[in-house]
């Protein structure tokens, strides 16, 4: 099963783009273009809500009861920050703000609990921290 993306964003930020997918199976190795990639173990009760942190649309997905692993993957967080932190990109008649520019792919599978797994740190977002 796959859901339609939703595009979101803050006033004043720029918006992204999410597709979920409920899958059978471990899908393999994430796709290279994917520039953060985390896995983690999720108990489901009751179904998925992917939901924006603040006001934002929420996707439920019927999935049913179980253990499963979740990979959350994210595509041009870089890009999409330093189109946010561009003085000259605050025209928010301008198409160009108004496309996703950042996206990320949730990934539901089956699976036993195992500890949460990086695969991949790319983004300049991912060394925040560091």
């Amino acid at each position: 099963m796959i859901t339609q993306p939703t595009v979101s964003g803050e006033p004043g930020q720029a918006p992204f783009g999410v597709v979920v997918r409920l899958l059978d199976a471990d899908p393999g190795p994430p796709d290279t273009r994917w520039e953060d990639v985390v896995e983690v173990a999720v108990e489901v009760r009751g179904g998925v809500t992917i939901s924006e942190i603040v006001n934002g649309p929420e996707e439920d997905l019927a999935c049913p009861d179980g253990t499963y692993r979740m990979r959350l993957a994210a595509l041009e967080r870089t890009e999409s920050a330093a189109r946010d932190e561009d003085p000259d990109s605050d025209d928010e008649d301008d198409a160009e703000d108004e496309e996703p520019l950042e996206h990320y792919l949730v990934e539901l599978w089956p699976a036993a609990p195992e500890a949460a797994q990086v695969l991949r740190e790319e983004s300049r977002y991912a060394h925040l921290a560091d």
